[in-house]
């Protein structure tokens, strides 16, 4: 069996170590759309991965300034699903592995009301992830899913927040005293 290697021929998380993990909060987003759609999404972290544990951190960072490399790598999921008046849903028309971007019928839809709670999670070496996912993009094909509701193509991006633990942050320094 070959097994394909990066550019450089590296094996990407050789020497990684996986960090279990204890879920703080994964809350469901809602968004509501301009034709009436209502798009719910979550983001469900799977695996973190890091480059060195923070032992070895809190020695690299003894006596330097700036900031810390954690060589943080994590999978997650996102699972979206969608609800709408009656008067949107369609009978299910969807066919496997369509291009589905040659099948939009309303680009860039607003975004009318949004709830984006943060999800977040504790690292068992210290460090905390926080974040959120945004949407930036959504539009509305012609197909319906099995259950008759119109598929949408959402762009997202996610923004997170990686706190330190106490032992790796950087105390600040003291103003001298006259």
């Amino acid at each position: 069996m070959v097994t394909s290697l990066t550019s450089k021929n590296k094996i990407p998380l050789l020497g990684h170590k996986m960090i279990p993990f204890k879920v703080i909060k994964e809350p469901i987003n809602k968004y509501k759309f301009a034709d009436n759609g209502i798009l719910y999404s979550k983001f469900t972290l799977i695996m973190v991965h890091f480059e060195k544990d923070s032992d070895e951190m809190f020695e690299e960072q003894k006596g330097k300034t700036g900031p810390v490399g954690t060589g943080i790598s994590i999978k997650h999921h996102i699972t979206m699903g969608v609800d709408c008046p009656d008067d949107m849903k369609g009978v299910p028309n969807q066919i496997k592995g369509e291009n589905l971007k040659e099948r939009i019928v309303e680009e860039d839809i607003d975004i009318i009301e949004s709830h984006e709670p943060f999800f977040e999670y504790q690292l068992e070496n210290g460090f905390r992830l926080k974040g959120k996912i945004v949407l930036m993009n959504v539009d509305r094909t012609d197909r319906f899913d099995e259950n008759g509701l119109p598929l949408y193509l959402v762009d997202n991006t996610i923004e997170m927040k990686v706190t330190l633990p106490k032992k790796l942050q950087k105390k600040p320094k003291r103003k001298k005293k006259k």
